[in-house]
């Protein structure tokens, strides 16, 4: 009954200190820590709850965290367990079942920024099955498959869905004609960026073919 109410009031409770509450639940090591889940939920100590879960092994309820009650905060949950070196197959397996739920662009903000993109393959690659068309899913898909060397031409010619914009300039440093396949994917929007990308790497032959194929005089005097 007491842990009912315990709950109950750092779930819905305005009248308490969250900070002394939180460093009281922390201390008092419950063997269920639902109210210190809330409180943590509510007022955003996140990265402290997902530490303290980790460090005090009860990594199932990190998955009730990110699934039952703020799969919204599934990036920052991700990128904290990142910071502790945390099992990649756990990391992966909360994503998992967290799915689409998670806002993809901060989750690939998150993995980029620790480079760690690549762990998100099968998340995203589960994403795109669903249906997904969402532009972020795509790039970030890309720019695996690209660093990868997974077919990466035939994803930038025939997915739909990816930024010629953003994956153009990932590519140019690893293999310009790869980004010129890219910027050709952009029909029109990327043409200052194909044309300095053949001149600047003697792609000649691809853009002889590419103005052909416009057939824009506005290009041809460009």
């Amino acid at each position: 009954g007491q842990f009912k109410e315990a709950e109950r009031v750092c779930r819905d409770s305005n009248i308490y200190n969250p900070d002394e509450v939180k460093t009281y639940l922390k201390n008092a090591k419950l063997p269920d820590p639902r109210p210190l889940i809330h409180v943590c939920d509510r007022f955003d100590f996140v990265d402290e709850l997902t530490e303290y879960l980790y460090l005090n092994s009860l990594l199932q309820y990190v998955e009730v965290y990110v699934t039952k009650v703020s799969p919204a905060k599934t990036p920052q949950v991700v990128g904290k367990l990142f910071d502790l070196g945390a099992n990649e197959d756990f990391t992966k397996r909360i994503l998992m079942a967290v799915g689409t739920a998670c806002p993809v662009e901060e989750m690939v903000e998150t993995a980029e920024t620790r480079n760690r993109l690549r762990m998100l393959q099968p998340w995203l690659e589960a994403r795109v099955a669903t249906g997904s068309t969402e532009p972020g899913t795509h790039n970030a898909l890309g720019k695996i498959y690209i660093q990868l060397n997974k077919d990466p031409k035939a994803f930038l010619t025939n997915n739909m869905f990816y930024e010629p914009k953003v994956l153009g300039p990932f590519c140019e440093s690893l293999d310009p004609s790869l980004a010129f396949v890219a910027y050709k994917k952009g029909a029109g929007e990327c043409d200052d960026e194909l044309i300095k990308i053949s001149f600047t790497h003697g792609l000649f032959r691809d853009l002889a073919r590419y103005l052909v194929e416009r057939q824009d005089l506005e290009l041809w005097a460009k």
